[in-house]
């Protein structure tokens, strides 16, 4: 064990498996998570939509790239990030950021399998849970396959999450994932699964369910989509969206499928 001044100083210092606990406060940091572990701030399994929380852990990008900027970056399997604030808006920065929502975004995503040169890595096991995710000026949570290297999804898991002031996305993934209970507000476009042609790891169903998403104009230019499941095929298995609440907002005029 050990105590450090930023969230990466622990993350370099843990060993596979291990947990990183982060304390209350605001870090400026750009992370890059190369092991598996899990990332846990101090609302660790309390759900932002329904439980009380304590003072929030707040991850703020420490450099501006509002186009391939990454909050954090998860490059391994198994990565687990759960009870922190993920926030895109550093108001340190002062310019060159994308003015929406009554904020000046500095970041692209907030967690994506893409590291620093651009070159995606291949994953499974990606698990953002009861987080808040703001003020980002693509997406949230993104996950791609890679075809080169595909892995049968498994532990890709979205729940209890709020997801607010979104320009493009919430979630986006190339992989199956359970999707669940996340509240999603004022986005252009909620979930997003797509190009799934493996199938899922046994003992792992996929589902999009318990969601409710209310679309705004965040000043992109794309159709707006509450749920989207494109360019799915076999032997991928079938993908169960159930009991989700999709609202358009009065700043809405069209609506995609």
């Amino acid at each position: 064990s050990g105590y450090f001044t930023t969230i990466q100083a622990g993350i370099t210092f843990a060993t596979a498996g291990d947990i990183v606990n982060v304390v209350a406060g605001t870090y400026a940091e750009d992370l890059v998570v190369a092991k598996a572990l899990s990332l846990r701030g101090p609302n660790y399994g309390i759900n932002p939509n329904t439980g009380t929380r304590v003072a929030e852990a707040i991850v703020i990008p420490a450099t501006n790239d509002t186009t391939d900027g990454k909050l954090i970056q998860v490059l391994a399997n198994d990565i687990s990030i759960d009870g922190l604030t993920l926030d895109g808006d550093n108001p340190s920065i002062s310019s060159g950021g994308t003015s929406f929502g009554g904020v000046e975004s500095n970041c692209a995503r907030a967690v994506r399998n893409q590291n620093s040169a651009l070159n995606g890595v291949a994953i499974t096991g990606l698990d953002l849970s009861n987080c808040v995710v703001r003020n980002f000026v693509t997406t949230g949570y993104y996950l791609e396959r890679f075809t080169a290297s595909p892995i049968a999804a498994s532990g890709n898991y979205v729940r209890n999450n709020l997801f607010s002031n979104m320009r493009f996305r919430a979630v986006y993934a190339q992989c199956d994932i359970v999707a669940t209970n996340n509240v999603i507000t004022n986005t252009n476009t909620g979930i997003v699964v797509e190009t799934i042609y493996i199938a899922a790891a046994p003992g792992f169903t996929p589902i999009i369910s318990g969601n409710t998403i209310t679309l705004a104009n965040t000043g992109n230019t794309q159709r707006y989509m509450g749920i989207c499941s494109n360019n799915r095929a076999n032997p991928a298995p079938l993908l169960n969206i159930s009991n989700n609440v999709i609202n358009g907002s009065a700043s809405t005029t069209t609506v995609g499928e």
